[in-house]
């Protein structure tokens, strides 16, 4: 697919939508987060759990900057029985992603949380610094 410029320089192109399932967050977890970019593209992040509840959303309008940028940092307890991420981008025909998850496990080997890693490329030139997003949970708080 060809990315034209309109008048405000922006690529048009057919819009991606990126949904994450975090399977190890489950509901009534601590959750905390982190979304930052360094991309031009318009970016939405969206952190919810499987009911639809949203906890976060976090936009990004077009730039021309590559400057990093913090979008947001958040925290709740998961409500529903699942933490979804989706990452949007309006002028992108394809984000991928590269992602990592590990667990926070105690003294004797027993889970106590999670954290999950996005790293999203939303063009072509795969250094997957587009978008990232950093998810910890634990089963308790405090």
């Amino acid at each position: 697919m060809e990315n034209k410029k309109n008048d405000n320089q922006q690529p048009t192109v057919a819009s991606a939508h990126h949904p994450f399932y975090l399977g190890e967050m489950k509901k009534g977890m601590f959750a905390c987060w982190t979304v930052t970019t360094q991309c031009c593209d318009d970016t939405k992040v969206t952190i919810l759990d499987d009911t639809g509840k949203v906890y976060a959303t976090y936009t990004k309008a077009f730039t021309q900057s590559h400057n990093l940028t913090l979008l947001g940092q958040g925290n709740a307890i998961i409500e529903g029985n699942e933490l979804r991420v989706y990452v949007d981008s309006s002028m992108s025909s394809q984000l991928i992603a590269s992602t990592n998850t590990h667990l926070i496990n105690d003294l004797n080997a027993r889970k106590v949380g999670a954290v999950t890693d996005i790293c999203i490329e939303d063009q072509t030139d795969n250094d997957f610094n587009d978008v990232y997003i950093n998810v910890v949970a634990w089963n308790k708080k405090g």
